[in-house]
């Protein structure tokens, strides 16, 4: 007999015992199962999550860098940075002259500034707590997910003689106008009137954060009418290729600590950060986050292994009298320890199969729910979790059964026949 038919005959037999103890089979299978089902949704779901980041951040495009306010002597995008504004430590230095000094390097096609805040508006004596962006009519050049459905965008000269024109995002406009067209219609803003001249198309949410439920108004407004600053809080930048990012951010560190003041990098009170460089940043973060959850996942595959180690010591001492009549009609010690590993690595291998399946109709369930209720997010199979799936289930099967593997091939058969 060759030693693939021997193996393939070592496996058959241990499918046929196996299916003799149906029911503690299948118990020492659910254990296994669940450690495969936690290993793959959990890194499918950062995967998922991982391409719906980058999705969202390509949406302004490879060839962009974003200047924000920054605290100095804190990291680009850093939690001390964030705690920082919230605990009103803002910078206010960052104004749209310096977005006027960016448009004129080498390399620079365009750029626009930004200004978030929350206002009350009034329509038709109803109150509604609105967060509004101030921006200008560059916005819609750079970000080209912002699409106008009726009406227009602000212009030019809107920001320029501050004027009293927004645009109103879909979500928004359904809560204040419902279904009628809100174009020309006119509102409060601290107690001044202020007209709607476009409305958008449906935009989606972006980390969270709905632009749908956003009212567009020039920066200018923004500054003078409803906030009272006269500082902005970012500047999307366009660059005309992607090779001259690098260039192109450094230039405009360069000309924003001259313009600010700075003689050293850790007293930047703004961040220069490139598309590629927050999707490195995310990369990194995910990558970390993945092998967090791979080594807690891991610790059920642990126990679930140890499952199947104490199955198998039942099993072995149950059939010593089996193991002593193979022994005295000729097997060797090998045929024993591999008729049980068999079984230990087809329980593991069955387990790692189910797992997989059922990972596979849980995921497509999250996928249908999450497209039902409208999140623009693709759930979907990472391949990796299901090769680290299959090979941790095995390893399991092969570590934690190889000991009673062994003690069953050390057996003599004459004490195994008297009990």
């Amino acid at each position: 007999m060759n030693k693939f038919n021997y193996y393939i005959k070592i496996f058959g037999l241990a499918i046929t015992t196996l299916g003799k103890n149906l029911k503690r089979t299948l118990l020492t299978l659910l254990g296994i199962i669940v450690s495969i089902v936690a290993i793959i949704l959990t890194m499918s779901a950062g995967t998922s999550v991982e391409k719906y980041i980058n999705k969202q951040m390509k949406a302004f495009g490879t060839n962009t860098i974003q200047v924000e306010i920054s605290t100095p002597n804190t990291n680009h995008i850093s939690a001390e940075n964030m705690k920082n504004f919230e605990n009103g430590a803002e910078r206010t230095t960052l104004t749209a002259d310096d977005a006027k000094a960016i448009n004129k390097l080498p390399n620079i096609t365009n750029s626009s500034v930004a200004l978030l805040g929350q206002k009350r508006l009034i329509y038709k004596g109803k109150a509604h707590q609105i967060t509004f962006f101030g921006t200008d009519s560059n916005i819609i050049f750079i970000d080209t997910s912002l699409n106008i459905n009726t009406g227009r965008f602000i212009s030019n000269s809107e920001v320029k003689t501050y004027a009293h024109s927004i645009v109103v995002g879909s979500e928004i406009a359904k809560d204040i106008f419902g279904h009628k067209n809100p174009i020309g219609e006119t509102l409060k803003i601290s107690g001044q009137t202020y007209r709607v001249v476009g409305l958008l198309k449906d935009h989606g949410s972006s980390f969270g954060v709905s632009y749908d439920k956003f009212i567009y108004v020039p920066y200018t407004t923004m500054q003078k009418e409803i906030l009272g600053v006269n500082y902005i809080q970012s500047i999307t930048v366009a660059v005309n290729e992607s090779k001259n990012i690098y260039i192109a951010s450094k230039n405009i560190e360069s000309l924003l600590r001259l313009r600010h003041g700075i003689d050293e990098p850790k007293y930047d009170d703004f961040a220069v950060t490139t598309i590629k460089e927050a999707q490195e940043m995310i990369e990194v973060i995910f990558n970390m986050l993945n092998i967090l959850l791979l080594a807690l996942s891991s610790i059920s595959i642990i126990v679930g292994g140890v499952g199947i180690m104490n199955v198998m010591l039942i099993s072995v001492e149950e059939r010593q009298k089996e193991i002593g009549l193979r022994k005295s009609l000729g097997a060797r010690k090998n045929d024993i320890m591999w008729q049980f590993l068999s079984e230990s690595i087809v329980i593991a291998l069955l387990s790692a199969i189910i797992g997989i399946i059922l990972s596979i109709l849980l995921l497509s369930l999250a996928s249908y729910t999450a497209f039902k209720y409208g999140y623009d997010v693709e759930i979907s199979l990472s391949n990796n979790s299901i090769f680290i799936a299959l090979g941790f289930s095995l390893s399991a099967g092969i570590i934690f059964g190889v000991y009673p593997a062994k003690k069953a091939s050390e057996i003599e058969p004459i004490s195994a026949m008297r009990k």
